[in-house]
């Protein structure tokens, strides 16, 4: 089992560390979930450079952020 060790800066600037242990399998499939949120919020960014209707970006939003609590599991 590997420990991952994060960073968080809060919004007053303070530093936060966190370790986490990960599985093999966590390990394995976290670049994965990362792809698909990046692709995620490539996609949202795009939807409001083409100047797309509010509530389909709004519709869209979520579920980018549904994935990064995924992620951080």
């Amino acid at each position: 089992m590997t420990t991952v060790r994060c960073t968080v800066v809060t919004g007053a600037g303070e530093e936060n560390i966190m370790t986490t242990p990960q599985t093999p399998t966590q390990q394995r499939d976290l670049p994965l979930r990362l792809h698909r949120i990046e692709g995620q919020v490539r996609g949202t960014a795009r939807m409001i450079e083409q100047d797309t209707y509010c509530i389909d970006v709004v519709t869209h939003v979520p579920s980018g952020l549904s994935s990064g609590a995924v992620c951080g599991a």
